[in-house]
């Protein structure tokens, strides 16, 4: 064997090698993100850039890398649709590994500003808003999802690429999703503030039908306006007081699904819910109520709050029948419980009930005022079982000054009559 031979046996095997063919063949298979990152790998230097590497201006980030796009990463973007980038659905080993460049990097390569209409980020993104420049301008994007438990996005990086969509008249965007850490930025950042006022304004402007309404042939005006969203807030900021502050949170939007992205005015039979436990409003044809809860299928419940079909679903929420009222609650509402002294399963308003702080036993009222069996306290509005706190002894510290009162108290009084 000659030694041309043994060095072309000895040649690495590149992904140019490969026909286009095959290489759309296998990323068929990946979810839309990975294979959009794996076109950008193909087309990115050997070596990774630093976390601040796209900052520069000779970037291989920079908006010209279309035009630099490898054999195989041009075959790859050209075969997929790019319409919907959905990080939410990725697993968290991938999204800990994704940061401002890698975001980038992709949305340049698939030409987002022009293709992609819904993006969704998940709530551990590293995304701190310099990773959705390329999104800058664009009139296609409908649905943007910066997800309302994602911590580590900025406003002060992120609002110049929202404010540079809603300032064209012609921009598509027609539901958004603000973080809920923003919120308590409103009052001390004005461009934040003056950008949800913008937004409502927008969506206002837009003169919106009611789904339902228009199929109906309800739809009228009185003026210029329509009677279905007239003087409708969009997107509101909701505060609500603490045990130390006030915190505040982002609503849903309203009218809008999340799911199908149509809107529904408040008299609609399927007019949108606020979902509690996914933070999503959707209409009651992409997410019927959850019937099967008496607590979930209420919209208007404040305590529990309404949950959503989907939710239901997916986390696999156990149920119990109050043995009184015959009424069924999700057990997420700790709301109804099994007493650990009579066995009877009733919820709050049959039977009423305390739960030890400690060992979590509960026990109905009619035990407790039966036997005796829970001490409770009236600052903290906690209950502890006479067990452990007979366990924990005179010298146990609490947290709460009245309930270290009441403990000493039922402490003195066994000793007292023993």
């Amino acid at each position: 064997m000659s030694s041309d031979d043994s060095k072309r046996q000895r040649r690495n095997i590149s992904f140019t090698d490969f026909p286009d063919t095959i290489l759309k063949s296998v990323t068929d298979y990946l979810h839309p993100v990975s294979q959009g990152l794996f076109a950008v790998a193909l087309t990115a230097p050997s070596r990774r850039p630093g976390p601040h590497y796209w900052m520069k201006p000779n970037s291989w980030l920079a908006p010209n890398i279309l035009l630099q796009l490898s054999r195989p990463s041009k075959a790859i973007v050209s075969a997929g649709q790019w319409d919907v980038l959905d990080f939410g659905s990725l697993d968290d080993t991938l999204i800990h590994g994704l940061w401002n460049y890698d975001m980038l990097a992709l949305l340049v390569c698939i030409n987002a500003r022009h293709k992609l209409k819904i993006l969704k980020l998940h709530e551990n993104s590293n995304e701190n808003g310099h990773g959705l420049c390329p999104l800058k301008g664009s009139t296609v994007l409908k649905q943007l999802d910066l997800h309302p438990d994602n911590e580590s996005l900025s406003p002060e990086t992120t609002l110049p690429t929202l404010v540079s969509i809603i300032d064209d008249r012609n921009n598509s965007l027609i539901h958004l999703t603000l973080p809920n850490s923003w919120a308590h930025r409103e009052q001390d950042y004005s461009p934040l503030r003056q950008f949800v006022r913008r937004y409502n304004g927008m969506m206002e402007y837009k003169r919106f039908n009611c789904a339902e309404c228009a199929s109906r042939g309800l739809i009228t005006r009185v003026g210029e306006e329509y009677v279905c969203f007239e003087g409708g807030t969009w997107l509101e900021r909701t505060d609500r007081r603490t045990s130390r502050n006030w915190e505040g949170s982002y609503n849903p939007q309203a009218f809008t699904c999340y799911s199908c992205l149509m809107n529904y005015c408040e008299e609609a039979d399927d007019r949108v819910i606020h979902c509690r436990e996914c933070k999503r409003a959707r209409c009651g044809k992409c997410s019927p109520p959850n019937d099967s809860c008496a607590m979930c299928g209420d919209p208007y419940e404040e305590e529990g709050g309404y949950c959503c079909s989907l939710c239901v679903s997916k986390n696999n929420f156990d149920t119990k029948k109050c043995e009184r009222c015959d009424t069924t609650y999700c057990v997420r509402h700790n709301n109804i419980h099994s007493c650990c002294n009579c066995g009877l399963t009733l919820c709050e308003e049959c039977g009423g009930y305390s739960i030890c702080k400690y060992c979590s036993k509960v026990i109905c009222q009619q035990c407790n005022d039966g036997e005796s069996i829970m001490a409770s306290c009236e600052w903290c509005l906690q209950d502890m079982c006479f067990r452990c706190i007979e366990k924990r002894g005179e010298d146990a510290d609490y947290d709460c000054a009245d309930c270290q009162e009441v403990a000493l108290s039922h402490l003195i009084t066994i000793k007292e009559a023993g």
